[in-house]
């Protein structure tokens, strides 16, 4: 079992799917996105001068996190 099958399994939600289309609500009603935040920043700090390539796993994707976030609202609303 891969760990993202672990955490899911953790939260009660069914086993990761590849393009999941709820990923992003899922993130934000079970996880830390800010912490997520952190530990990405980490990632590129430690990566420095490095090409894509040889920073794998480390992206820029939290840039478009934090930028997404500005327009959405700061709680989950429940169901």
């Amino acid at each position: 079992m891969g760990k993202l099958d672990e955490h899911f399994q953790k939260c009660g939600l069914e086993r990761y799917k590849k393009n999941c289309t709820n990923m992003f609500s899922l993130l934000q009603q079970y996880g830390d996105i800010e912490l997520a935040i952190r530990y990405a920043k980490k990632g590129i700090r430690e990566h420095v001068g490095k090409s894509p390539t040889q920073s794998a796993p480390a992206t820029r994707v939290h840039e478009l996190v934090e930028e997404l976030l500005r327009y959405l609202p700061k709680e989950v609303p429940t169901a």
